[in-house]
């Protein structure tokens, strides 16, 4: 794996979600959840992932290693694993309300697509839907100027976009804070770097094994 996956100057916070909400970077950005606390069984490595219904989530306190990773220009990558057979408007993971950072599913026509925000909008979408109850990867990558989206390691979507400075709200896994637009499913291996990563790291995120810790 390349040195900067695994570096703490750019790795401001790892979650494996395998059995615990602990981030695991170093830096001890631990989540704390609220709801029902609960894990599953992940494919990769026979470990474990959250489990959301919809009435849970982790929360992040707002730190300087995670704001690292936002405000205006700053590029910043979020990496992790989902699955989902629903169809509504759903967070998976937020900063800000869409202004840091947001990965969540689409509703209404727009059913069951990803969409990536910085800054508010404009929205980087898929074009095919993911909530087939299989195990995709998920990377938003922004380089400081544009928005670009990954699944499985497939390029998805560019958007060029202005990021908005940073702020004081929490991060948030599993819904937006306050649990507005939860998250029905599953959710493993979150990671936030406050760089933007090479195609060839995304692929090597994409294949990599999951932390036994």
């Amino acid at each position: 794996m390349s040195r900067r996956l695994l570096d703490p100057r750019y790795l401001v916070g790892s979650w494996p979600l395998n059995g615990h909400a602990q981030d695991v970077s170093g830096h001890g950005n631990h989540g704390v959840w609220s709801g029902t606390e609960a894990y599953g069984a992940f494919f990769k490595n026979s470990r474990q992932c959250a489990v959301f219904d919809g009435a849970s989530q982790v929360a992040v306190a707002d730190n300087p290693q995670i704001n690292s990773a936002c405000g205006v220009g700053q590029p910043r990558t979020i990496s992790l694993w989902f699955r989902t057979t629903t169809v509504e408007n759903l967070v998976l993971i937020d900063k800000g309300a869409n202004e840091n950072f947001a990965l969540q599913s689409w509703t209404g026509v727009n059913a069951g697509r990803i969409i990536w925000i910085v800054g508010g909008g404009p929205i980087g979408s898929t074009d095919n839907t993911f909530n087939d109850g299989s195990w995709h990867h998920l990377c938003g990558v922004y380089t400081g100027t544009t928005m670009i989206l990954y699944i499985d390691d497939s390029l998805q979507a560019s958007t060029v976009r202005a990021a908005s400075a940073s702020n004081s709200s929490r991060l948030t896994f599993g819904a937006r804070d306050s649990l507005v637009a939860p998250y029905v499913g599953d959710f493993a291996n979150v990671r936030i770097y406050n760089i933007e990563l090479t195609r060839d790291e995304i692929l090597k995120l994409f294949h990599a094994p999951v932390p036994t810790y």
